[in-house]
């Protein structure tokens, strides 16, 4: 077996034992995260009849856009800074959702598990999350509700979600099988499974 394999098998057995331990995962959200690319758009800045030549165009000055660019496709290529924008997403879900205002005041409420994965996806460019959370209050405990609230006031509450890719709510009916697609990713170089960010059933 070899060394890629065995992180992924721990990760897989980690979540499984979570989900053994009591952890009922009901939604799977899946978003991506704002690309630099979405500050502008693309132009056609010469037509031809073999070859098309395409430029950018942006609201901001070249000067000023490129070393934006630079940076923020760096971040969206860093695990640590996905972890980063992941935390702030976590606050936020946890206040609107269950109406928890202050995260670090642990003794103070009852956590809800969840699982955070990170994933770079086929084109290994940027990562993407797939988040797992339990049954939720009434009110939000529906798909569609659910898919609303996340492309309506959490999109908007942080600057990190992708402007242009809608956020997908998925209603798991086996916890097993997504537990095995969420760590196909994992190994030395990337956990998958968000060990800073996720609520684990033995700590709520």
């Amino acid at each position: 077996m070899t060394i890629l394999n065995k992180e992924k098998d721990a990760t897989l057995e980690f979540v499984l034992n979570q989900i053994n331990s009591g952890f009922n995962p009901k939604f799977m959200i899946t978003y991506h995260y704002r690309h630099p690319t979405e500050h502008g758009w693309r132009v056609i800045e010469n037509v031809s009849t073999f070859k098309s030549k395409w430029g950018f165009k942006s609201n901001k000055s070249l000067w000023n856009e490129v070393p934006s660019y630079n940076y923020y496709e760096k971040r969206r290529a860093c695990e640590d800074s996905t972890i980063k924008d992941a935390s702030q997403v976590k606050n936020v879900i946890l206040k609107y959702f269950w109406g928890i205002k202050r995260p670090n005041q642990t003794w103070k409420y009852k956590y809800p598990p969840m699982l955070f994965f990170h994933e770079m996806g086929r084109t290994k460019l940027q990562y993407h999350t797939h988040l797992l959370i339990p049954e939720l209050p009434s009110k939000f405990n529906s798909k569609d509700v659910l898919e609303d609230e996340w492309n309506g006031y959490v999109k908007r509450s942080r600057k990190c979600f992708s402007r242009w890719k809608n956020i997908h709510v998925k209603e798991i009916t086996n916890p097993y099988l997504i537990a095995n697609y969420l760590v196909k990713e994992a190994s030395v170089h990337q956990h998958s499974l968000d060990y800073q960010n996720s609520l684990f059933i033995n700590e709520v």
